[in-house]
């Protein structure tokens, strides 16, 4: 007799940047030798993400159909797609109606690092260098709060993948010296470690110019 047999692959990447959406791929084959009718497929996320079930109709003997589906990646912890596949055929076997796939988010790490003259005239600016340093294959985003002699100020700066973004400042000096902090707040792609993100430079050392 011609009975039909029908089989399910999914496949996705093995890792993407968290928060990134990319593309699961579900084949749905009929390896027997009968055509199968009514063909349901269903696939699940671990993330919680609903995924419309999919009618696809008939299959012939040999036929094959390809979906796709666009999956969010999760900040953390492995995602795990199912892929499963019925039909109102009776089967020759139905060890071959379930795949599945998974998928580990990559984070990024962008540690902070602050620079500042040893000492410097009273009265004079210096140049404050900050350093935003990734050591990781994935490219983010940051936002910073940056901090001149206690006034902070805002910025967003794109740090490369295993590179460094320098922003340099102007930090006046006063008798008091002068300081520089820099902290990272929040990241377009989440970051894996919290330990590194801040970092402070003080300038201890006015120099006073005084004339007789």
């Amino acid at each position: 007799p011609l009975i039909p047999d029908v089989s399910v692959t999914i496949d996705l990447p093995a890792s993407a940047p968290a928060g990134s959406t990319v593309l699961a791929t579900v084949t749905y084959t009929n390896v027997g030798s009968g055509s199968a009718s009514n063909v349901v497929g269903t696939t699940t996320l671990s993330s919680g993400q609903i995924v419309p079930v999919q009618n696809l109709g008939s299959l012939a003997p040999g036929q094959s159909t390809v979906t796709t589906v666009i999956v969010t990646v999760p900040a953390s912890g492995t995602l795990l797609g199912t892929a499963t596949v019925a039909t109102s055929t009776p089967e020759i076997t139905l060890t071959n109606n379930t795949s599945s796939d998974s998928l580990v988010p990559s984070l990024t790490d962008v540690s902070t690092t602050v620079a500042l003259p040893a000492n410097a005239q009273v009265g004079t600016t210096v140049t404050g260098t900050i350093t935003f340093t990734n050591t990781t294959g994935v490219a983010t985003t940051i936002t910073a709060t940056i901090s001149i002699n206690g006034v902070p100020t805002l910025v967003s700066v794109f740090v490369p993948a295993n590179s460094s973004a320098v922003v340099t400042v102007s930090v006046p000096v006063t008798t008091q010296g002068a300081s520089l902090s820099a902290n990272v707040g929040t990241s377009s792609v989440p970051d894996a470690n919290a330990a590194n993100k801040a970092a402070t430079s003080t300038l201890v050392t006015p120099i006073t110019d005084v004339s007789v």
